[in-house]
């Protein structure tokens, strides 16, 4: 079907118009660091996770939805974790053990105090709610991710969207380490070492396109414009 230019360059118009608003918005971890099973948190930013000299250790991330006010009134369709390894040194993952055939990451929704978990004082029922709430992703690890500078990806889970979909104000997820395969051993597994000095972990939302409120005036125009064309074709025939 073929039409004339003025109800071609209306349709053009509107389909221009309902991909205006931004498909991604990303938020920048406010805060990051890690406890151990004893209660004891981190000194800095690192982000450590895992097993070694006898600890055992659950990181965290925060992040800060009152913060970015373009989120208002979004539905996010999809989410993307992307923590960046530091470019001169840091292990995405690390085991003793030689015949190690990797791990699993899993974040967690933390289900906890956020203001003793940033401020140090959490203790141990901290480091319990950074791995027994809502799952909302995994991510394999193994060796071959010991890169310096590399990215690594963790697509969230639909859980993570309904959560994130009705909260306001801060929020916060708790990554573990587990090894499903041949079991964590009592030297070293961990990963994300070093990360005192990693660039910032980031959250990458995703939204569907949604038209603007004045494109709905201009989607009917258009419909309006395409009807009477196609009856007037019909009655000069």
């Amino acid at each position: 079907m073929r039409f004339p230019p003025h109800v071609f360059a209306s349709l053009s118009l509107v389909l221009g118009l309902a991909t205006t608003l931004p498909a991604q918005i990303t938020l920048t971890a406010t805060q990051r660091g890690w406890y151990d099973q004893h209660g004891d948190p981190s000194a800095s930013a690192n982000f450590f996770v895992g097993v070694t000299g006898g600890l055992t250790v659950r990181n965290y991330f925060v992040f800060d939805r009152a913060g970015a006010p373009e989120l208002a009134g979004k539905i996010a369709t999809r989410a993307t974790m992307e923590i960046f390894l530091p470019n001169n040194e840091g292990d995405a993952y690390f085991s003793e053990d030689a015949t190690d055939s990797g791990a699993l990451y899993s974040l967690f929704g933390f289900n906890g105090d956020i203001a003793s978990l940033i401020n140090g004082t959490g203790g141990v029922a901290a480091y319990e709610a950074l791995g027994s709430g809502s799952l909302w992703g995994t991510q394999t690890v193994s060796a071959a991710d010991n890169a310096p500078g590399r990215l690594v990806t963790i697509e969230l889970l639909p859980s993570f969207l309904d959560y994130f979909n009705s909260a306001d104000g801060l929020f916060a997820m708790g990554g573990e380490l587990t090894d499903p395969l041949d079991g964590i051993d009592s030297g070293a597994d961990y990963m994300f070492a070093f990360t005192e000095l990693a660039p910032d972990v980031r959250l990458r939302l995703e939204f569907g396109a949604v038209p603007e409120p004045s494109t709905y005036g201009l989607m009917g125009a258009s419909a309006l414009a395409v009807v009477i064309w196609r009856r007037n074709r019909r009655a000069a025939r």
